[in-house]
């Protein structure tokens, strides 16, 4: 762990000291109390550089695509599709690869960002999704990535940008944030 990590880690602490002091109005559901053990005590062990990928956050906060028993049986799954791909109907093998993976879901998700948004303000038409926490699942179309988070915030702009239609925006308050996905498109 480096020395930014353990800093991070140091401003962790304090803030669950805080909390702990707060007015009862403003903790945390008993859902996240029981969560918040589990993933801080996953960070602690295994840094923050890939806390997108944990066990902890794609159980609690970071949603996938791909079907939950698809990362444990890939190798079956794989050697499945390709068998399947050796079929006279050649791409059997591929959506099977696509769905279990959770790429047509995504795809779906995709076409509809695409095909609801609208030129007005924010332009969240090129935007692409970092690197940043090592994301366990990224799917790229037309050269840009793409998480299911991402997709979700991209779909709900598009909504608001069809609901409110925004001239401009200048200041933006998001209450009970995740972990930057808004942030991260808003900026671009």
């Amino acid at each position: 762990m480096n020395t930014n990590e353990k800093k991070c880690l140091e401003i962790l602490d304090l803030m669950l000291e805080d909390m702990k002091k707060t007015d009862p109005l403003y903790l945390p559901t008993d859902f996240w109390s029981v969560c918040c053990k589990k993933i801080t005590d996953e960070i602690r062990k295994t840094g923050l550089s890939e806390f997108r990928s944990h066990k902890s956050a794609n159980q609690y906060y970071v949603p996938l695509y791909a079907k939950p028993y698809y990362s444990q049986n890939k190798d079956i799954i794989e050697a499945l599709a390709n068998w399947l791909d050796r079929l006279p109907y050649r791409k059997a093998g591929t959506d099977l690869r696509n769905f279990m993976s959770g790429r047509t879901s995504a795809f779906n998700d995709y076409r509809v960002f695409r095909a609801s948004d609208l030129e007005n303000p924010p332009d969240i038409s090129m935007v692409s999704e970092s690197d940043v926490g090592g994301p366990s699942e990224n799917f790229i179309f037309q050269k840009k990535k793409y998480s299911h988070s991402f997709l979700n915030y991209l779909r709900g702009l598009v909504f608001l940008k069809r609901s409110a239609r925004p001239k401009s925006l200048e200041k933006i308050l998001e209450i009970g944030g995740g972990f930057g996905t808004l942030g991260e498109i808003l900026l671009k």
